[in-house]
């Protein structure tokens, strides 16, 4: 998909939390563990990410993009 404006963007925050969701509810969420991981809960891990994501699709919600100068909405590079 390409990304054209923070309408396409606020869609994929959305798209996101739901898969994660989906693999969450199947059970297919683990943490890692290593020294470089602390945290071997991934219930609260996958709380903090619904929660970050839920943010960002709220925060996403409202916003518009403005056309370029010639009226168009090129897509964005990665």
């Amino acid at each position: 998909m390409e990304t054209r404006n923070a309408s396409d963007i606020y869609e994929q925050l959305k798209t996101l939390r739901h898969q994660l969701a989906q693999l969450a509810d199947a059970g297919r969420i683990v943490m890692s563990r290593d020294d470089l991981n602390s945290r071997h809960d991934s219930r609260e891990a996958l709380a903090e990410a619904f929660g970050a994501l839920d943010a960002a699709i709220d925060a996403t919600c409202w916003m518009e993009t403005l056309a370029t100068v010639d009226g168009e909405y090129p897509p964005l590079r990665d």
